[in-house]
């Protein structure tokens, strides 16, 4: 690692910053017309579509999608990110109850785009670990688009149609040292989740 990249990562500790990100319902919707009665201005609210955007086209070495819930609809969505993203970023999707498809919460989306992850060298991992005590399994609700080690979406958006096109959604964009924080439990899943592509 160079001494710069050590400093960024390891020492300078920048301020967190938050950018809070929002999917709407389609209009009419209730909940945007309580919050512009309380004076919010939903307009002024990024979107998350668009700030997923941005958010992937920084990425320069990594760019991971962690997500419980994945559809074909949210198939073409992360389509399209990965394809924004720097050609040279590693890109990484971690799942989960990929081991059985008969789970009712089997992503979906995984069998719409298999062949493309694969020809795009897009590692695939699945984080859903049996429990060694008490039976069960080990899984994640989290939803993270993490990008190198400076910026991260947590939010409760999934990969999926719903989330993109019904549901209101909203997260937060943290860059500085909260990202980093993101960054290190990304890290942790990527060495507990086990690869499938």
């Amino acid at each position: 690692m160079g001494a710069i990249e050590y400093y960024a990562s390891a020492v300078h500790k920048d301020a967190t910053v938050a950018q809070v990100v929002l999917t709407k319902p389609p209009n009419p919707s209730v909940l945007e017309q309580q919050l512009n009665a309380l004076g919010w201005r939903t307009s002024a609210l990024e979107s998350t579509q668009h700030a997923f955007h941005g958010l992937v086209r920084a990425a320069q070495k990594r760019l991971v999608v962690v997500t419980p819930f994945f559809d074909p609809a949210g198939a073409a969505w992360l389509q399209e990110l990965f394809l924004l993203a720097s050609g040279k970023a590693e890109r990484i999707l971690i799942l989960r109850s990929l081991e059985d498809r008969s789970r009712h919460d089997y992503p979906t989306g995984f069998d719409a785009i298999e062949p493309w992850l694969r020809s795009q060298g897009v590692r695939v991992m699945n984080y859903s670990l049996p429990r060694a005590a008490g039976g069960g399994r080990e899984t994640f609700h989290a939803k993270i688009v993490l990008c190198d080690r400076s910026a991260a979406y947590l939010g409760s958006s999934n990969m999926t149609g719903a989330s993109l096109e019904y549901s209101m959604e909203m997260g937060v964009i943290l860059h500085g040292a909260a990202a980093i924080t993101v960054a290190e439990v990304v890290d942790a899943l990527l060495k507990a989740a086990l690869p499938i592509v």
